[in-house]
């Protein structure tokens, strides 16, 4: 559906951007470390993904969710850290997973090249999630597995 270069901000001891392949598919987003990577690194269910945020909502035009208090303090340490790069404020954004999921409610911070792109992400990745959500919640429903 939809594939690309982005960064990835990786915390450890130190704080460091990671060039990460993005490939988002029908129910997943996948991290590579390239485009010939064999095997993910990470990967994220569509249908856990509970949040999409630019950074920058402002300047992206993407509408502005609440902000929970890690999202907050990342932003902080992203700003803190990069005050000569503006890409890394300006064309990022967070995917935030639920709590019980499988990535146990952990919050991606990922960089595209400019903030254009990232909005482009911003967009698909929420159209995309929507779309798993509801199939997801469709084959729970009573009932259709008796019509099969």
């Amino acid at each position: 559906m939809k594939e690309g270069l982005v960064e990835k901000l990786v915390v450890a001891d130190t704080i460091s951007w990671k060039e990460r392949f993005l490939v988002l598919t029908k129910s997943a987003l996948f991290l590579a470390h390239d485009d010939n990577a064999a095997t993910a690194l990470d990967a994220i269910p569509l249908r856990e993904i509970e949040t999409v945020l630019h950074t920058n909502p402002e300047a992206s035009g993407v509408k502005s969710h609440r902000r929970t208090q890690s999202m907050r303090g990342s932003l902080a340490q992203l700003h803190e850290q990069d005050d000569a790069d503006t890409r890394h404020t300006e064309a990022c954004f967070f995917v935030r997973t639920t709590q019980n999921g499988y990535n146990s409610g952990r919050t991606y911070q990922l960089c595209t090249s400019s903030p254009a792109e990232c909005k482009n992400w911003v967009l698909e990745i929420e159209n995309q999630a929507k779309v798993a959500k509801n199939e997801y919640e469709d084959a729970l429903k009573p009932g259709l597995i008796d019509k099969c």
